[in-house]
């Protein structure tokens, strides 16, 4: 969306120079450079009496004077204009006759090139006068400014108390400005809108949603070609600061709502025992089925690193959750996870098919919106009702844990495929699997230390693949001989490759437990 911004309220106080020249003090001077500067706001008037009058100027004056301070210092009349527009002076206005004969050429020229308006004033000028009509009409103008406002805030203040929705505020906005408005969110979506809006024409953004450091979105309007008035302007600035509020208040809202939900979530698939009844009406008021079948997905996301990025509480938790709907459908249930999120997929009765089918769309989708994070996802049990979720969800985690050893950064994994990896985990809380690893690889490990070698390394890849000395040569990046030569010293250490079935089992288990371990 083609944006432009406009200056806010606060930046239109005053009167323009344009305005100033029909006052009776200002009628019968001269415009005598600058007219492009004619659209200079004048906040305030100033006399030049001191030589270094710069320290004294403020941006938006009006500097009324003689040159007398100047009289003796071409120089530094010629460079005056400049001095002034640099200062975000309005505009000059100079009595010559008495002290100067008439306008230097090159302080006229200067003030054209700079579009600074310079005003010759008549010999009968009175800077009093200047100074009481310029002032007066300043202050006029701000109390008629101040009442208007005052109604337009009236007015918008009156839908905010009436708890009017946002397409309130805004309705009532457009018939303040008289234009086509409408709030968009940080996403850039449209929550609410008023009038025709032209297709051939893009709004004119007037004010961002804000509170605080909090962007909620954007207030905007479709404007004429004409610059919009001051009024448009005030209505807009306070309208966005309306709904900041009305967003902020209902984002608060909605995180206390997502808190309750992950509370209850999280409380389904803790295990712990629960009161059925009290929790099937709370799932009801969320409108989940739960009575159909179900199975818990845990997608963990690490980055290059292998760091996990916080996502609980964070903007990525909102960012993986709306990945999640897109691929799983916007009823699916999900909640997030200090690195990742957790889903209750739906299954077509016991098949697992389904649920790894969801999985895999799932991963594709977090990896599409986010190509620098690794995606791993485990997979638990089908469960028919909610009271065995628990196991699902913890045989997920499981999966995705396990995975994360065996299939490094980015797999879809369930617990199915975890075959003999699912008993050896159960072993390694007390230190069994270890214990068995290091005794039966006693051998290998202790020669791999003594000679820096890789015999256990070699022994994992030649079993892994089906004892194929070709394709394990090729992935150790060995000659066949070298190979086979490692086999052989194996084969010596451990008793024999191929010796009795329960000590080979044993030695190919414990490959498999060391993997797991490290």
């Amino acid at each position: 969306m083609s944006v432009a911004r406009v200056e806010p309220a606060t930046h239109r106080v005053g009167i323009t120079v344009r305005e100033a020249l029909v006052l009776p003090s200002l009628a019968r001077g001269r415009l005598a450079a600058g007219a492009r500067g004619l659209e200079r706001r004048i906040t305030s008037v100033n006399m030049m009496e001191v030589p270094d009058i710069g320290a004294y100027l403020r941006a938006g004056e009006l500097l009324v004077t003689t040159a007398y301070p100047l009289r003796d210092d071409a120089r530094a009349v010629n460079e005056l204009v400049q001095m002034l527009a640099l200062k975000g002076l309005a505009g000059l206005a100079l009595k010559p006759g008495r002290y100067i004969e008439a306008l230097p050429g090159a302080m006229v020229a200067g003030a054209e090139r700079l579009g600074f308006p310079l005003i010759e004033l008549p010999d009968d000028a009175s800077f009093n006068d200047i100074l009481a009509d310029v002032l007066g009409s300043i202050l006029n103008r701000h109390a008629l400014q101040l009442e208007r406002a005052r109604a337009i805030h009236d007015r918008l203040n009156a839908v905010a108390l009436a708890g009017g929705s946002l397409h309130e505020l805004i309705d009532a906005l457009s018939s303040l400005v008289g234009q086509a408005s409408a709030v968009f969110d940080i996403h850039g979506e449209v929550v609410a809108s008023v009038g025709v809006q032209p297709v051939s024409r893009s709004p004119r953004t007037l004010r961002p949603i804000q509170a605080g450091p909090q962007r909620h979105g954007e207030m905007v309007l479709w404007t004429d070609e004409a610059e919009l008035g001051l009024d448009g302007v005030i209505a807009l600035e306070h309208a966005a600061t309306i709904a900041a509020l009305e967003m902020a208040q209902a984002r608060l809202l909605l995180s206390r709502e997502q808190r309750h939900r992950v509370l209850l979530l999280e409380e389904l698939v803790s295990g712990r025992p629960q009161n059925s009844g009290e929790i099937a009406e709370r799932v009801a008021a969320y409108g989940w089925n739960l009575a159909t079948p179900r199975a818990a997905l845990v997608a963990i996301v690490r980055n290059d690193a292998g760091d996990s990025p916080e996502v609980g509480g964070r903007p990525l938790e909102e960012q993986l959750l709306t990945q999640m709907r897109s691929a799983l459908g916007r009823e699916a249930i999900g909640w997030g996870l200090r690195s990742g999120i957790a889903v209750l997929a739906e299954a077509d009765g016991s098949a697992v098919t389904t649920v790894k089918s969801a999985a895999e769309r799932l991963a594709a989708a977090i990896r599409r919106e986010h190509p620098a994070l690794h995606v791993a996802v485990g997979i638990g049990r089908v469960c028919a009702g909610a009271e065995d979720l628990h196991h699902s969800y913890r045989e997920a985690q499981e999966a995705a844990s396990l995975g994360h050893e065996l299939r490094g950064s980015d797999f879809v994994l369930s617990r199915e495929e975890l075959g003999v990896y699912r008993l050896l985990q159960s072993l390694v809380a007390d230190g069994t699997l270890r214990r068995f690893c290091e005794e039966t690889l006693r051998p290998l490990l202790d020669y791999d230390t003594r000679h820096r070698g890789s015999l256990v390394r070699t022994l994992e890849t030649y079993l892994r693949l089906d004892r194929n000395m070709a394709a394990a040569a090729r992935e150790l990046f060995v000659h066949y001989n070298t190979l086979r030569y490692r086999l052989q010293q194996i084969s010596t250490l451990t008793g024999g490759l191929d010796r009795h079935p329960t000590s080979r089992l044993a030695l190919e288990v414990a490959v498999h437990g060391l993997k797991l371990l490290r």
